[in-house]
């Protein structure tokens, strides 16, 4: 009998740049068990690792730059998934967005009152970008019509590197081509 494969992926505290995913196990059923790391990106002891197991829940919070409006909700580590569409790339100011999606009926605004944002895509989608008046920092996206899930910035959470790594990508036509070699660009810890 082949069993139940189960997920489990490593974290780590300590890493300041969000590396995300240290290693991926896979338990299967039947007194076997396999362990197959996908990968080591960071030197930092095995005490600052932490467990993810995917289907798991986990409350985070997170807020705007500025701190006028805050939120909470629950999400499942794992499931990041970066949007490379010319909407995200144009609504971040960045080459891609990462987000979560978190159950519409985990999510609370905690203060603060977000402006809102309809936008409808070439399909015809509706959907509402959620901001701060006063930072311009993003809070949320959803549906603009009985939201099932709301799509939280993971930048924005306190919670950000204990996410995991991205589960997917999205828009893979409109990624740049040079984020595949970001491994080689000199960088440094601070600032300069």
């Amino acid at each position: 009998m082949g069993g139940t494969s189960h997920r489990h992926f490593f974290a780590c505290h300590a890493c300041t740049q969000g590396r995300g995913v240290l290693g991926e196990w896979n338990g299967r059923g039947g007194g076997q068990q396999t362990r197959a790391w996908r990968r080591w990106s960071c030197y930092h002891p095995r005490a600052c690792h932490v467990e993810l197991r995917i289907g798991a829940k986990m409350k985070v919070d997170g807020q705007c730059h500025c701190g006028a409006i805050k939120y909470e909700a629950e999400v499942e580590p794992g499931n990041v998934v970066i949007c490379n569409c010319a909407d995200c790339q144009r609504q971040s100011g960045s080459v891609f967005r990462a987000n979560i999606p978190a159950p519409a009926g985990s999510f609370r605004i905690v203060s603060g009152m977000p402006r809102k944002y309809l936008k409808i895509a070439d399909s015809g989608a509706k959907r509402i970008h959620a901001f701060c008046e006063n930072c311009g920092g993003p809070v949320y996206a959803c549906a603009a019509e009985t939201p099932q899930t709301y799509s939280l910035r993971i930048g924005a959470l306190t919670q950000r590197y204990e996410l995991g790594s991205p589960s997917r990508q999205i828009w893979m036509k409109r990624r740049f081509s040079w984020l595949t070699e970001l491994d080689d660009v000199p960088g440094c810890e601070g600032q300069s």
